[in-house]
């Protein structure tokens, strides 16, 4: 029933028979993933489930997903409790549909966002022609959290796909209402944006080395020192960026 009024809606509009079908494509596959994975919002208990439980089970959720970064991993080593609350703020999973553009070059997002690649593929693509693919357990957009930031490329879907995405700003208001007196993200805010300044393959959206970004948040000099005292609660930060003075070199 829904499909067919979304047929006589697109026929009332003359909506051209290409993007119609795209559309109509779309909603059915939307539908088929709404039966497939049943999405929080429709779980009408879990709103009388408590906000601290519901933390826990955010956590749980999506602190695998951010895990896979070499940061986030050393984040929820440290300061499980601040990811805590990053995972219940500031991230949600989004689906993407084959030829869904998520950004365009050019793009300052509003809000900025990082995205991971739960499942499928999605292609990154720059104003000069060149292509890459994005695949599952890879990221994009980082430099959303460190720095004002506008895309290099653009990223579309090549096939129906799940994203896992963090609001910059939502991310940047939570670290600053903790002090972090031995692991300060601010540090690899810094190194991040020194990398992404002086990187050889030059400034992109896509993900900087794996290793590179290890040795950015001191990982090598620090394993094994998991301590969930290295942050305590302060008053908010009233940093608009969470690295003060973080900027990238102008094109």
């Amino acid at each position: 029933q829904q499909l067919s009024i979304l047929r006589r809606f697109l026929s009332d509009h003359s909506v051209s028979s290409r993007l119609a079908v795209r559309v109509q494509r779309n909603a059915r596959h939307a539908l088929q993933e709404m039966q497939r994975n049943m999405q929080e919002e429709n779980v009408e208990l879990l709103r009388l489930v408590s906000e601290p439980l519901r933390m826990e089970l955010h956590f749980e959720i999506y602190s695998p997903i951010l895990a896979k970064h070499p940061f986030f991993s050393q984040y929820i080593d440290e300061c499980p409790h601040v990811m805590r609350k990053v995972c219940h703020k500031c991230t949600a999973i989004i689906p993407a549909f084959a030829g869904d553009v998520i950004f365009n070059p050019g793009e300052t997002p509003n809000p900025p966002k990082m995205y991971f690649v739960m499942i499928g593929l999605l292609e990154y693509f720059t104003i000069g022609g060149h292509q890459l693919l994005v695949k599952e357990s890879q990221w994009i957009a980082e430099a959303t959290l460190w720095t004002v930031w506008s895309h290099r490329g653009g990223l579309r879907a090549k096939c129906d796909s799940q994203l896992c995405e963090v609001n910059a700003r939502e991310f940047q208001k939570i670290s600053g209402e903790f002090d972090h007196t031995l692991w300060d993200p601010r540090s690899y805010a810094t190194n991040f944006v020194n990398l992404l300044n002086t990187y050889e393959g030059g400034i992109t959206d896509l993900p900087l080395p794996k290793q590179v970004l290890e040795e950015a948040c001191g990982i090598k000099n620090r394993r094994g020192s998991r301590s969930s005292t290295n942050c305590t609660k302060v008053e908010p930060n009233p940093l608009n960026a969470i690295s003060e003075g973080a900027e990238t070199d102008s094109d």
